[in-house]
């Protein structure tokens, strides 16, 4: 087997692995084994952070090596690129799970993704209670933290298992972004992000015996909602503690819908 660079020339070759046509700010590499196209893997770069949109070999052709093949062409062509993090997004893939992790990804653990409409926390008692409220102590924009703060707070990130990038996503909403210090210690964050019309909440972190902590980032968080939310925008997270999603649910006075399952793995070089 051998990689290849995929482009105008053999893009029909390669097109039913790629998921489509790659758009313009992506990259892909095909694999052949005796000229014939038999896998692909396609990657999207934005502000220095790359995300796998899709790696494929053909079922007759896997457990040879291929996988392997096409992810150290990755791993090569990052490190010269000085790429430090790869990010890959999937839904129920055991096995491809499984296959990651021998690569060194660090893969979460496979979650619910719970949506609500802000519609429905806008005019939840609690939220009508807490507008116009200022943050509480010690709750601060990420936007206003010093440089000390934010490495800090990175740090915090890292150890909990989370890639380095989420305070710099291109996506990320400033005004809905919050973290919460003791002093010069960080004790939780909540990061939110764009998606088109909707927000995601990529991280909220705070540890478990700290529940004061959560309950005031999220008061911040729905106060600030009004300001940024579009009619008709859905809130979004990724459920890996179902104590942190009954506490949202409490404090919205709504339940939370299931709309899929997906887990993250991150590869740093």
């Amino acid at each position: 087997m051998e990689i290849t660079s995929i482009g105008k020339e053999n893009l029909e070759e390669f097109k039913l692995f790629t998921g489509g046509t790659p758009a313009l700010d992506e990259c892909a590499l095909g694999l052949i084994e005796e000229d014939e196209a038999v896998g692909a893997l396609v990657l999207s770069e934005e502000d220095g952070v790359c995300t796998i949109e899709s790696i494929f070999v053909v079922p007759e052709h896997r457990r040879k090596g291929g996988g392997t093949l096409l992810l150290n062409a990755l791993k090569e062509c990052g490190s010269e690129a000085g790429i430090k993090d790869f990010l890959i997004y999937y839904g129920e893939d055991e096995i491809l799970t499984v296959f990651l992790r021998k690569q060194g990804f660090t893969c979460m653990k496979k979650a619910e993704v719970m949506e609500i409409s802000v519609n429905m926390i806008l005019s939840s008692e609690t939220f009508q209670k807490l507008r116009g409220k200022e943050p509480e102590e010690g709750i601060r924009f990420l936007k206003d933290l010093s440089k000390q703060e934010t490495k800090a707070l990175q740090d915090m990130i890292t150890e909990g298992g989370f890639q380095r990038d989420l305070l710099e996503g291109p996506d990320l909403v400033p005004e809905l972004s919050y973290a919460a210090f003791e002093g010069e210690k960080p004790e939780g964050v909540l990061i939110a992000n764009r998606v088109d019309e909707d927000i995601f909440v990529s991280l909220l972190l705070v540890d478990d015996n700290k529940q004061s902590i959560l309950r005031k980032l999220l008061s911040a968080f729905s106060n600030s909602l009004i300001h940024q939310a579009k009619k008709g925008s859905v809130l979004k997270f990724i459920n890996r503690n179902e104590k942190l999603k009954a506490t949202l649910e409490k404090m919205i006075g709504q339940t939370f819908t299931a709309s899929g399952q997906t887990w993250m793995g991150v590869l740093s070089l």
